[in-house]
């Protein structure tokens, strides 16, 4: 995994071996890694994590050991101890994005390439498009959009589920 926060077109850059593909492609010489272009907003922030977690292999360390990465059930948990167990999940987020996005106006098949999902059938095989310039101001819109909520007064905060 690899950020570039300071190249041309910042991006965060997934390796084949960590994403969720077949073992041949996986190992594969010819898979491309997943590139996910990030937005200001986004590198400011890693650029805030770096003091807070910094420089070792994973942006986010696990809390037991810093030689593995903090894992999807962190995030849960996280979320269940401020009340939104049964609500979300770290994965719903991107549901959310996914769904707003296309509300939004969206080419659907940039916003399935920046989920890393395939096109069923033989567009999938045949078409590679990575529609990078597209998906760099998909992102940028998001957290445009994520900031506009947050300093609107319409944000319409999640129901918790009570015990």
């Amino acid at each position: 995994m690899q950020f570039d926060l300071d190249g041309e077109q910042p991006s965060y850059s997934l390796p084949p071996i960590i994403r969720k593909l077949r073992k041949a492609e996986k190992e594969n010489p010819q898979t491309l890694p997943h590139i996910v272009p990030l937005s200001t907003q986004a590198r400011a922030i890693l650029r805030e994590l770096r003091p807070v977690t910094g420089r070792g292999r994973f942006l986010f360390p696990g809390a037991r050991s810093v030689s593995r990465n903090m894992s999807d059930g962190a995030v849960n948990a996280a979320l269940a101890r401020i009340g939104y167990k049964g609500i979300l999940t770290g994965h719903g987020f991107r549901h959310m994005a996914r769904t707003m996005l296309g509300e939004l106006g969206w080419n659907p098949e940039a916003l399935e390439r920046q989920l890393s999902h395939k096109e069923p059938g033989v567009s999938g095989v045949y078409n590679k498009a990575q529609q990078l310039p597209e998906r760099r101001k998909i992102m940028q819109d998001w957290a445009d959009y994520l900031d506009g909520l947050r300093s609107s007064d319409e944000v319409v905060p999640f129901k918790r589920k009570t015990n």
